[in-house]
């Protein structure tokens, strides 16, 4: 699916654009598993709260926005760079996806948590 996101004008698959999406998997991967609990780890500290799971709840959209926006800005260098693509395309399909993904991790969520509640 990315692949054919990616391609610019509907041009033709080729290997590399599925090495791009597995390097842009790979980036968000790293930014919620190191990024996101660093920053977490600085609410412990800066505010009051016993946990660093406290401190993401009461500070969840911070966080998210600083996440959609990094992942927006690797989509926008990326296309850029890697497919040549003109800034409108480039900021139009980073924007996009930026803002689909996090649509799809947090239906993930609800169906995680709907069904975790169903099975207890």
């Amino acid at each position: 699916m990315f692949c054919g996101i990616l391609t610019p004008c509907g041009g033709t698959s080729r290997p590399e654009y599925a090495i791009v999406a597995t390097h842009l998997w790979s980036f968000i991967l790293v930014l919620l598993a190191a990024v996101v609990p660093a920053i977490a780890g600085a609410y412990v500290a800066w505010s009051d709260s016993p946990t660093i799971a406290a401190a993401l709840v009461t500070h969840d959209n911070p966080v998210s926005i600083f996440v959609q926006c990094a992942v927006a800005m690797y989509l926008f260098v990326m296309l850029r760079r890697v497919y040549g693509a003109g800034y409108a395309y480039s900021g139009v399909v980073a924007v996009t996806i930026a803002w689909s993904f996090f649509h799809l991790v947090w239906l993930y969520r609800f169906l995680l948590f709907t069904i975790t509640l169903h099975s207890l």
